[in-house]
């Protein structure tokens, strides 16, 4: 009987580390609700240059990582400012609004009851294509562990947007 009490506290004492070991989260964005499938060869990343040098850079920073994610699967990117974005002439591709908000107070482990206290948070809007269910979320990386937080957020953010954009197919007449 006491073993069989010793073998419960051990296995629940492993699955209590394990969960926490691996619940460490260092991001986190909530899901949109766009369900439309938006076909694009090329994805722009419009970047409030507003912001100061510092914030533009991180910006830049996680955009690259998550350009070079999308060619590894056949997108191309490119980051634009507000002046190139109103110089495009096509309508039909995807272009996102990042742009970074003050720094806020925020939980982002449950698991942890001291949380991830400080964040970056960056504001993430469709621009266009003008859908009906716009591509909208504000994504919160930790300035405690900030280089995991990017990776994390990258890996996650872009295996969402791959479920919602395509190769647009070159129709020959």
């Amino acid at each position: 009987m006491e073993k069989k009490i010793k073998k419960s506290v051990l296995v629940l004492l492993l699955i209590t580390l394990s969960t926490y070991s691996c619940g460490t989260n260092y991001y986190y964005f909530k899901p949109w609700k766009n369900k439309k499938i938006i076909p694009t060869e090329k994805i722009y990343f419009k970047v409030d240059t507003t912001d100061t040098q510092k914030d533009i850079t991180f910006i830049t920073t996680i955009l690259d990582k998550i350009g070079n994610n999308l060619k590894t699967i056949g997108f191309s990117y490119e980051i634009i400012n507000q002046a190139t974005f109103e110089k495009m002439t096509t309508k039909e591709e995807l272009v996102l609004s990042f742009s970074l908000t003050k720094p806020a107070y925020v939980q982002l482990n449950t698991f942890n009851p001291k949380g991830i206290p400080l964040c970056n948070r960056i504001v993430i809007l469709q621009i266009q294509p003008v859908t009906g269910k716009l591509i909208e979320t504000t994504a919160s990386i930790s300035v405690n562990d900030e280089e995991e937080g990017i990776k994390q957020f990258v890996a996650d953010f872009t295996n969402r947007l791959t479920k919602n954009i395509s190769i647009k197919q070159l129709t020959v007449n």
